[in-house]
C-alpha cells in the first residue's frame, strides 16, 4: 500500500541546480526531435496566429523555442504554467507574447484559460503525481483546449530505460527508484496509462511514437550525463523521505551512482532512454463547461 507520508515529487526545485538540467534537457530534446517541437503530422495551422500553452513549463525553454520557430503574429500568445515560479526567468527577459503563471494542475484552471488554446503541451511529469491523480490532471489539462485543439504530451517511464551492454549496477539503480515510486503511489508505467486515458476523456485522432536516444549517436554522452544527474537527484530526494532498503543514506546514494558511473567510464556503458510522444485532438464539436 502506498505510503501516505511519501511525496511523489522528489526532484526538488532549487533553481541553481534545476535550471541547467532542465535547459540542457530541452536542448537534448530538440536534437532528438530534429527540432520539430510541433509535429508536422498534426493539423496545426502554423501559418496563422496560435494560442499555445505549456504545462509544467519549468524554465519556459520549450515555449521560447516554439516561439522562435513560428511566424510572428501580434495576436499569438504563449502561456506557461507551473506549480512553482522558482524556475521562471524574469518577466523582462521574455518576449511580450510569452507569460508564465503559477498553477497546480491538480486543480482546475481559471475560467479565462478554459477553451482558449490551439495547442497544449506537457512534458516530463513522471515524478509529479500519484497513480490516482493522472485522470484528474488530464481532465484539467484538456479543459484548456479549444474545440479542434491538440494536446501533445511527451514523457518517459521506467519501461523506457535500458543499457548497452546490460549493467547490473544500472538495473539496481533503476529498481531502487521504482521501489520508492511504488512506495509513494506513482504509476511506474504511466505513459501507457496516459495513452488509454486520452481515449477515455474523449480525445480523437490519438497516436503515439517513441523516440530513443540511440537514434541520435551525437546524444550518447548527453544521454548518459542527463540520466545520471536525474537519478542522482531522485535518490537524494528519496533519502530525505526515508528512502527504501539499500538507499537510506548519502553513502548509499554515492555507492549506487558510483557503480553505474564506473560502468560508463570503464566499460563503455551506454544508457538508452526512450521518450514517448502522445497526442490527441479535442473534438471540433466539443464544448467545455466550467463551473
Amino acid at each position: 500500500m502506498p505510503s501516505k507520508a511519501a511525496n511523489p515529487y522528489i526532484l526538488g526545485s532549487e533553481a541553481i541546480k534545476e535550471k541547467p538540467r532542465l535547459n540542457e534537457g530541452q536542448a537534448y530534446f530538440n536534437i532528438l526531435t530534429d527540432g520539430e517541437l510541433l509535429p508536422s503530422h498534426l493539423a496545426i495551422k502554423k501559418d496563422e496566429p496560435l494560442q499555445i500553452a505549456d504545462v509544467a513549463t519549468g524554465t519556459g525553454q520549450w515555449l521560447l523555442d516554439v516561439y522562435r520557430q513560428l511566424p510572428e503574429f501580434s495576436s499569438s500568445r504563449f502561456m506557461g504554467f507551473d506549480v512553482s515560479s522558482a524556475l521562471f526567468p524574469p518577466p523582462d527577459d521574455l518576449p511580450a507574447q510569452i507569460a508564465l503563471h503559477g498553477h497546480d494542475i491538480r486543480r482546475p484552471f481559471a475560467a479565462d484559460f478554459i477553451g482558449a488554446f490551439d495547442v497544449v503541451h506537457v512534458k516530463f511529469l513522471k515524478y509529479a503525481f500519484r497513480k490516482t491523480e493522472w485522470e484528474v490532471v488530464l481532465r484539467n489539462v484538456i479543459a484548456l483546449l479549444k474545440p479542434g485543439g491538440y494536446l501533445l504530451w511527451e514523457d518517459s517511464d521506467y519501461s523506457l530505460y535500458s543499457s548497452v551492454p546490460s549493467s547490473l549496477a544500472f538495473t539496481e539503480m533503476v529498481n531502487v527508484d521504482i521501489e520508492f515510486a511504488l512506495k509513494c503511489g506513482r504509476d511506474i508505467r504511466h505513459t501507457e496509462t496516459l495513452f488509454y486515458l486520452f481515449e477515455s476523456v474523449g480525445l480523437t485522432h490519438r497516436g503515439q511514437a517513441t523516440l530513443f536516444s540511440t537514434d541520435k549517436p551525437e546524444l550518447k554522452l548527453l544521454a548518459n550525463d542527463l540520466t545520471m544527474r536525474l537519478f542522482s537527484t531522485s535518490l537524494e530526494g528519496m533519502i530525505a523521505q526515508g528512502g527504501v532498503k539499500g538507499c537510506r543514506t548519502q553513502q548509499d546514494v554515492k555507492t549506487i551512482i558510483d557503480r553505474v558511473q564506473d560502468d560508463i567510464d570503464n566499460h563503455g556503458l551506454q544508457i538508452v532512454h526512450g521518450i514517448k510522444r502522445i497526442w490527441g485532438q479535442m473534438p471540433v464539436s466539443s464544448i467545455v463547461q466550467y463551473d
